[in-house]
């Protein structure tokens, strides 16, 4: 074993001097304070809501579906937008983007919409693709 050395009085003020010059000169953005932490905290996202949210979304689209008739008053407004809402959560869940996960549902509802005018065809699929992928790319670098 090997003994350590003892420093005398003045030898540890010394380095003790030494510390505190050492942590003043850290910045103290280095150093989150509490404060801080507690802003980080509200900012976070919560995912399981939102999952929660998604997975209702989806299952009340799957009933509308199956159970509701469509000749019914204001049951294809409200699929459109069951439709909507649906994508939107979930393309802004996988896109990490609300924007982005916007887009990307206007423009599958636009299309299911346009298939059921009976207007969707492969030609307006790549028009609609056209214009979200420069509505991105206009958005992104502006």
């Amino acid at each position: 074993m090997r003994k350590r050395k003892k420093l005398s009085l003045l030898q540890r003020f010394k380095k003790g001097q030494e510390n505190k010059k050492f942590f003043k000169n850290i910045d103290k953005a280095d150093i989150p304070s509490i404060s801080n932490k507690r802003r980080k905290l509200k900012l976070r996202k919560n995912f399981f809501p939102t999952l929660l949210a998604i997975v209702f979304l989806w299952i009340t689209l799957f009933f509308l579906v199956y159970f509701v008739e469509p000749n019914k008053t204001g049951a294809i407004p409200f699929f459109f937008a069951l439709l909507f809402l649906s994508f939107l959560f979930t393309f802004s869940m996988l896109f990490a983007n609300t924007r982005r996960g916007f887009i990307a549902a206007a423009g599958i509802v636009l299309f299911a919409f346009l298939r059921f005018v009976g207007v969707g065809s492969a030609f307006n699929f790549i028009l609609i693709l056209g214009l979200l992928i420069s509505v991105e790319v206009y958005l992104s670098h502006h």
